[in-house]
């Protein structure tokens, strides 16, 4: 009769280590190569809309395409 008794831990670690690493990994690229930014040809104005709520003024800032 074979023992069956080995340590599992090996088996939960192990993927846990190759999904932490490739999330890493991905999170290393958006930082490095990817822009979050809004390139244009033409000046962007944008629309100024105060919310006042509770006595509290907020500004929002429209941009629309032109």
């Amino acid at each position: 009769m074979s023992d069956y008794n080995f340590d599992i831990s090996g088996l939960i670690v192990l993927p846990i280590i190759a999904i932490l690493a490739l999330w890493g990994c991905w999170e290393l690229i958006d930082w490095l190569f990817i822009e979050e930014v809004i390139k244009s040809n033409t000046q962007i104005v944008p629309e100024l809309e105060l919310v006042v709520k509770d006595n509290v003024i907020d500004t929002v800032y429209i941009y629309r395409e032109p």
